[in-house]
């Protein structure tokens, strides 16, 4: 190990092909099961695992890894209506913004991503969210309105611009 880095490709488990396949197989499995709300905090470290393990395959030539943005947006989509699981529903807003914020950075890429975003009515999902906000706000409601606003005006890093005005120092 260098740098905190596995310098062995052959012995970097996070760089297997078949490791984003079985996280997301395992993270569908628990949405479809009756145990989800037993087990919120596992599927909650699931969720951030995966958004997590999508950077490492991320690349600025052809953006989020398919096996990921193919598999998790119907996966997230149901798990953004079941706003009675705190922890699971906080995760997957969570998620959803990494996602968003890489398909930031190559939108004429992602726009297969964007497009399934509009097919399974999350940003509807998102928008009912804090629609019923009522008289108090909720750590949710604030990581919702952040996640509409990288949709809005996509994100890069910390610093919003869209990405048609981006100059050649960006």
């Amino acid at each position: 190990m260098k740098h905190g880095k596995v310098t062995d490709v052959n012995v970097d488990i996070c760089h297997s092909t078949s490791l984003p396949t079985l996280t997301n197989n395992l993270l569908r499995g628990l949405v479809k099961s009756d145990i989800l709300d037993t087990c919120q905090d596992m599927v909650s470290d699931l969720i951030l695992a995966i958004s997590e393990l999508s950077k490492l395959f991320f690349t600025k030539t052809s953006g989020i890894d398919p096996i990921f943005s193919k598999n998790i947006v119907p996966t997230l989509a149901a798990l953004l209506r079941m706003p009675q699981l705190k922890v699971i529903h906080m995760a997957a807003i969570k998620s959803l913004g990494y996602f968003i914020s890489q398909s930031c950075i190559v939108p004429t890429r992602m726009h297969s991503f964007f497009r399934e975003l509009i097919e399974y009515n999350i940003i509807g999902s998102l928008v009912s969210n804090i629609q019923n906000v009522g008289s108090k706000v909720t750590p949710t409601h604030l990581a919702t309105v952040q996640v509409l606003a990288m949709l809005v005006n996509p994100a890069f890093g910390n610093t919003f611009s869209f990405p048609w005005k981006r100059g050649p120092h960006d």
